[in-house]
């Protein structure tokens, strides 16, 4: 979201739509002209969702363009609106309630008695309303802290005692397996550690699989079939593997190992063109294209 915060025309885009059709909307209320105060109203809540939910798309956007993720990059300016568009739905009903309220309550002053349809009905889109959207602001939240934990678990300056205290931290909790994953393909883990994470779950086997320093016994263990093909397919593609382990996941059940056998910076000719012999066409492909390059 800083990133967004540094882009003054990015924000003054999304901010001028919904303050100028509230305005209009708080308008119509002096006005006494409640249709179109009501109509007014509930489209600035709906905008200003709308607004509320493009600004996390696009926060997301910005940053992934920062650490040139080209295609999460385009994911998120195309799911910036859709976002955008589902923020709009309750925030759109809690302007149309808090605007049906505050009817109610003039109909009241004024010596009118209102239905109990209508006051139920204002209620109730204030509510479910409100309740959505803390429903996505907490998610929001959410999954900003689990970010967070991921990039403090990824790229922080750590003393040794910290890293065992965050991966004992993260093995603990199985909602955390993205972090001790992150954790587990740290340079500076040791190997002692990285045993311990090799004993967790699929997730965290595969940053053991990635880190450079692993083990060989444990590499080869993850290039067995009957491991998870998320590790199988990452330790395809770590630095240390030996050829021998190399030409064994070549011949790997899963096409995409396969894959990522073909695209390894090191892999042989021999090999390549076996490859581009195989029976998958994406498999074949791949390799075509590798052949073509060299």
């Amino acid at each position: 979201m800083q990133k967004l915060l540094g882009q003054p025309l990015a924000l003054a885009w999304l901010a001028i739509p919904p303050l100028v059709v509230l305005a209009l909307g708080i308008l119509g209320m002096r006005k006494s002209k409640p249709a179109k105060a009501t109509a007014w109203l509930t489209i600035g809540f709906a905008l200003a969702g709308f607004v509320g939910g493009e600004a996390i798309g696009l926060a997301s956007y910005f940053e992934a363009l920062e650490s040139s993720q080209w295609t999460a990059a385009s994911f998120n300016m195309f799911a910036a609106p859709l976002i955008g568009a589902i923020w709009s739905i309750p925030a759109g009903a809690l302007g149309w309630g808090l605007v049906a309220i505050v009817s109610v309550i003039r109909m009241r002053r004024s010596g009118e008695k209102p239905l109990q349809v209508e006051l139920a009905a204002a209620v109730g889109f204030t509510v479910v309303g409100a309740s959505l959207l803390v429903v996505l602001g907490v998610s929001h939240v959410s999954r900003q802290r689990q970010a967070l934990r991921m990039e403090y678990a990824s790229h922080a300056k750590l003393s040794a005692d910290e890293l065992r205290a965050l991966v004992t931290e993260a093995m603990a909790d199985s909602a955390r397996s993205t972090e001790a994953s992150a954790l587990a393909s740290r340079e500076d883990c040791p190997e002692d550690l990285l045993r311990k994470l090799a004993a967790h779950n699929d997730t965290t086997r595969a940053g053991v699989a990635y880190n450079a320093n692993t083990p060989l016994d444990l590499l080869e263990q993850f290039s067995q079939p009957t491991q998870a093909e998320m590790v199988r397919f990452t330790v395809a593609s770590n630095k240390r593997l030996t050829l021998t382990l190399i030409e064994k996941l070549a011949a790997d059940p899963s096409p995409e190992v396969r894959i990522a056998v073909v695209r390894r910076a090191d892999v042989s000719r021999a090999l390549v063109e076996m490859l581009a012999k195989d029976p998958v066409d994406r498999v074949s492909s791949n390799a075509a294209r590798i052949l073509k390059s060299q």
